[in-house]
């Protein structure tokens, strides 16, 4: 708000590099969670993302 207020034609530089940075963000998170779920650590004390998913069993 501050640099709205103060510097509005810095306005113009960093809305577009901000949706520039999060569109590519998307995307380079959306290609690249297959690797990270993929990968196994080297060390076994350390939890991969795989193991953090909540499973819930559905039988009675």
């Amino acid at each position: 708000m501050i640099s709205a207020i103060s510097a509005p034609p810095l306005l113009l530089f960093t809305i577009p590099l901000t949706l520039v940075d999060m569109g590519s963000s998307l995307v380079v998170d959306a290609v690249m969670l297959p690797v990270d779920l993929a990968i196994t650590p080297s060390n076994p004390e350390l939890r991969t993302p795989r193991s953090m998913f909540c499973h819930y069993n559905y039988s009675i």
